[in-house]
């Protein structure tokens, strides 16, 4: 072997050593081994779909099945379903912003000058 190749080759595992070690700087440690939720977790979320279900109902958007959702959720961690609790409570805080968002963008709604026309 040639100088040359040696220098190359030893390049060339440096750098694949590297690229090893910078990918797994990269991944995070919960990658590796999946967390389980708990009671508390649960219970958070819960509160959080509460909170963005009361906020939507301030202001006339209140969805119709977030309340149910949200008593299902709690059915689900009181059964110690901690995992589809906080799934369902997610959806049902996601559910209340954007029924917050809705009733706020169509607060100040009207027909529009085609329609009214017509009706007259």
């Amino acid at each position: 072997m040639t100088e040359d190749s040696i220098i190359a080759s030893r390049l060339k595992r440096g750098f694949r050593n590297s690229l090893i070690l910078g990918l797994l700087a990269v991944l995070p440690l919960g990658a590796a081994w999946s967390e389980t939720p708990d009671q508390s977790q649960a219970l958070a979320s819960i509160e959080a779909a509460e909170a963005a279900r009361q906020r939507a109902d301030s202001v006339g958007g209140e969805w119709r099945d977030t309340a149910t959702m949200i008593e299902q959720a709690k059915t689900l961690a009181a059964d110690g379903r901690y995992a589809a609790a906080i799934e369902l409570a997610n959806d049902a805080k996601r559910q209340g912003e954007l029924g917050y968002d809705q009733a706020l963008g169509e607060q100040h709604a009207d027909f529009p000058a085609y329609v009214l026309d017509r009706s007259r």
